[in-house]
């Protein structure tokens, strides 16, 4: 999105582009041309492993009884995204910016998908409740993320109205500065946050915080709508002793233990692991402890209320001083306090770093502990392949806009900003190996994972971005 060109400014003059349809035409051909000529297949990053369920019951004459499953996608590609038109009605310029609405007849994902078990024992307690046996008719399978959650999912309804207010959001955020930024850190480290939630039982355990941080989110979608509505309250309780506040600053915490927990590379318990400052891992934890910063500038912090709506939050991002950058030195800090590792607690008063109270260090043990403890689990039980086969969506009517910035002084050129809106899809799986109860509740559970649907929208919207931002701005070079 930095590439510059030099322009024709006679030729991007607003009036005459306004007036002239076949400038236009000029830019549909020299768009298609291009795309045309550069066509391939774009490749999309595999997804994870990600928990479909627990404690299921393996069909007949499978090597183990009962397992764990889970399911990755890979080696998928796009095909037929070199068949574009220019909606030139759509199109046009105004304020030194060139808009471009441009529409994707009809995409082809294809991938393939895998779904694999670890064996494990039949579960006889009720290790997400109270401790105590199940009866004989709910010795069942539990849906993943059922034994982390504590409570009742979203509605798709829910869901559905909350992905759209943060996309509303996002609009908001990029009209200035600060939000710009912050947009694109989220997005250079988003795929690795996912992992460890698709992969961490215990990071998704502590993210559900028995049903608070459900309640907040929904709370958080109300005030939105409403502006003058306070989020972050002072005198309301989600559970005994936790507030608004209270339960953002031990997200943030647990984010920031584990996600670096996550890194294969880093075992805190050995005194000569060191933090890796070019892992993905170690540079996702540090971008959360960067976030804390900004929100201590609010006036907020775990006890410390300051009451907020949504004008004043985006207010503080339009306005605020850009955080100081966290450390690799600091972030070893936070794990050195949890670990109780000798003059942490002092080095941390030095040099003016977050410390930790006695409750915030057993958090940090526990999540640690339970990583490793995922860790070791997760080595000595590799998943055994159950089913796999072709996967397939079609995307029909994809539309994309792409924002071109120009300077009639600098002669210029430079992508500003691109967005790609897919319709709705459906995975087309080739299920015909399925069998049993653990087809019926793989194909189940499928059909009521959300985010499946949400990665692969954001690896479709990323892919065909890229192809965007790398082909138009010498497209529009050569008619100019």
């Amino acid at each position: 999105m930095k590439k510059m060109i030099e322009l024709n400014w006679d030729k991007l003059n607003p009036k005459k582009l306004k007036q002239k349809k076949s400038n236009w035409e000029e830019i549909e051909s020299s768009i298609q041309a291009a795309i045309e000529a550069s066509y391939k297949q774009i490749s999309l990053s595999d997804t994870p492993e990600f928990p479909l369920a627990f404690n299921v019951d393996m069909p007949p004459g499978f090597r183990f009884k009962n397992g764990h499953l889970g399911m990755k996608f890979s080696g998928f590609s796009l095909k037929g995204h070199h068949k574009i038109k220019l909606n030139r009605d759509e199109t046009g310029v105004s304020d030194e910016r060139l808009t471009l609405r441009l529409t994707f007849p009809s995409i082809e994902m294809l991938g393939h998908y895998s779904i694999s078990s670890k064996q494990v024992p039949k579960i006889m307690m009720d290790t997400g409740g109270d401790m105590m046996d199940f009866n004989d008719e709910d010795n069942d399978y539990l849906p993943a993320g059922a034994e982390d959650a504590g409570d009742e999912p979203l509605t798709p309804e829910q869901k559905s109205a909350m992905l759209d207010q943060a996309r509303e959001q996002k609009k908001h955020l990029r009209e200035t500065k600060n939000g710009q930024n912050m947009l694109e850190t989220f997005n250079q480290h988003n795929e690795i946050y996912n992992t460890v939630f698709v992969t961490s039982s215990a990071a998704r355990t502590a993210w559900s915080a028995n049903g608070v941080t459900k309640k907040v989110a929904l709370d958080t979608h109300t005030s939105l709508a409403n502006n003058n509505t306070v989020i972050n309250k002072k005198d309301k309780e989600y559970a005994p002793n936790v507030t608004y506040n209270s339960n953002a600053f031990n997200q943030q915490l647990q984010i920031i233990v584990n996600t670096v927990a996550a890194d294969p590379d880093f075992n805190p318990f050995d005194p000569n692991s060191k933090l890796n400052p070019d892992s993905q891992y170690v540079k996702a934890s540090l971008a959360a402890m960067t976030f804390g910063f900004s929100a201590n500038d609010t006036g907020n912090d775990k006890s410390k209320v300051t009451e907020l709506t949504s004008d004043d939050v985006f207010h503080n991002v339009k306005t605020g001083k850009p955080p100081k950058d966290a450390t690799i030195d600091e972030l070893k800090n936070i794990v050195d306090q949890g670990m109780g590792a000798g003059g942490a607690d002092e080095k941390a008063k030095h040099k003016k770093w977050r410390i930790l109270d006695e409750e915030d260090r057993a958090k940090v043990r526990r999540y640690l502990y339970e990583a490793m403890k995922e860790r070791l689990l997760k080595s000595n039980n590799k998943p055994v392949p159950l089913w796999s086969g072709a996967c397939r969506s079609l995307f029909e009517g994809t539309s994309a806009t792409v924002e071109i910035g120009f300077s009639h002084n600098r002669k210029q050129l430079k992508v500003l900003n691109s967005q790609i809106t897919l319709p709705a899809f459906e995975i087309d799986l080739d299920d015909r190996q399925w069998a049993g109860k653990a087809g019926d509740i793989v194909r189940e559970r499928i059909s009521q994972i959300f985010f499946i649907r949400r990665l692969l929208h954001d690896k479709i919207e990323t892919g065909l971005c890229k192809m965007l931002e790398a082909t138009l701005p010498d497209s529009i070079k050569r008619v100019l």
